[in-house]
């Protein structure tokens, strides 16, 4: 048997993956207010679609589309979340340490307590003492981490408010206001 030489390139695609167009294998189905959505966790179907574009034409365009889904997080907003959390972790790290102290006082007055009988009013006074100081410190670390969750939350909006309506607005500004000029300078040259 004698090999001859094509006459035109050939394409010919292999695939050895029996799962390929399985959808359980590739794409997870998630309920969403009664309607089933599917969220891919593996590529086949990029794959599938790669290969039906080789094969139904031209390569030329084929680079252009593209390969992965683009991540692209707010930098600036990340860096002004870090330095917010350091801020507050200090803030936060002494509070700890008063909670710290404020529970092994509440230990020793308990232990002091059961030691001397129960019958004691002064360590009743400190431990209702300590007791108010425990819980104030607690309200104290949760009103702080609500206070960085809100300039985090507000920050994010601030962010997302600017780039997503602002921007735009300002670029579609920019237009009108080019083609309110061009239109004036046509009409003051006539």
């Amino acid at each position: 048997m004698r090999w001859r030489r094509a006459a035109q390139q050939a394409d010919i695609v292999l695939v050895a993956d029996t799962d390929l167009l399985s959808d359980r294998l590739w794409v997870q189905l998630l309920p969403f207010f009664g309607q089933t959505l599917t969220s891919p966790f593996a590529n086949n179907g990029d794959f599938f679609l790669n290969v039906v574009d080789n094969l139904s034409g031209s390569s030329a365009l084929i680079s252009i589309r593209g390969r992965a889904v683009a991540a692209r997080p707010f930098t600036r907003l990340r860096a002004l979340r870090a330095e917010a959390e350091q801020a507050f972790r200090e803030r936060r790290l002494a509070l700890q340490q008063q909670l710290d102290a404020a529970e092994q006082r509440l230990l020793e007055i308990e232990q002091a307590r059961r030691a001397a009988g129960a019958s004691i009013s002064l360590h009743e006074a400190e431990y209702r003492a300590a007791s108010e100081q425990q819980r104030e410190i607690r309200n104290e670390l949760r009103r702080i981490e609500r206070d960085l969750d809100a300039r985090i939350l507000r920050l994010q909006w601030r962010i997302e408010t600017l780039d997503i309506f602002l921007l735009p607005a300002l670029i579609a500004l920019f237009g009108l206001l080019l083609a309110a000029w061009r239109r004036w300078r046509g009409n003051t040259a006539t």
